[in-house]
This record gives structure tokens, C-alpha cells and sequence, in this order.
């Protein structure tokens, strides 16, 4: 491909967005369509803008950025472990391996 054909392309995609950007846009709009049907009254509504795929570099978050969202996932299904403490269930087969047995997640 010569730099003038890179070029068309390049201005081509602009203009009509190539089949994997349109399908990652149709994902996002479902998921802010479902998203914003199981939102609470008081919530404000989703934006398609907040569920699109970002692949630019950015700086990797901090251990307690990571740790507020997974708290907010753990408490979004329910869960209430607020004391910060691993709460494991003994597994079935007593080797104190939760989940992963013979390289299987349960």
C-alpha cells in the first residue's frame, strides 16, 4: 500500500467509520440502553460516551483506585464485607484452593 492509498484510507475512515468502530458504537448504545433501564430513580441516566472502548494509553490506577471499585462492584451484587478482611468459604475438597481446582475456576 503506497502512502497516498494509507492516506484515502485514513480520510475514507473518517468519513464512514469501518465496520468494527460502527459495532463497537452499536455495543455501547446497548449497553447504556440497559444500563439506564435498571438504574435507579434518582440516578442520573447513562451516556453511550461512558460504555465506548478507549484503547489510548493511560496510566495504570492506583491500588486504592482499584480497591473503591471493587468494593462498589462487591456491593453493587449484594455483597457487604466492609471490614476489609478476605471472607473465603472452605473448599470442597479441603485443599484450601477456593474456586480453582485441577487449572478450573468453579
Amino acid at each position: 500500500m503506497t502512502s497516498r492509498e494509507l492516506t484515502e484510507w485514513q480520510a475514507f475512515a473518517q468519513l464512514e467509520p469501518l465496520p468494527e468502530a460502527r459495532a463497537d458504537l452499536r455495543a455501547a448504545l446497548l449497553s447504556a440502553v440497559i444500563a439506564n433501564r435498571h438504574r435507579g430513580r434518582n440516578e442520573q441516566a447513562h451516556k453511550v460516551a461512558e460504555f465506548l472502548l478507549d484503547f489510548e494509553d493511560r496510566p495504570a490506577p492506583s491500588d486504592d483506585e482499584l480497591l473503591s471499585k471493587m468494593e462498589a462492584i462487591v456491593a453493587a451484587l449484594g455483597g457487604n464485607n466492609t471490614d476489609g478482611h478476605d471472607q473465603q468459604t472452605p473448599s470442597p475438597t479441603g485443599d484450601g484452593r477456593e474456586g480453582v481446582h485441577d487449572g478450573a475456576v468453579e
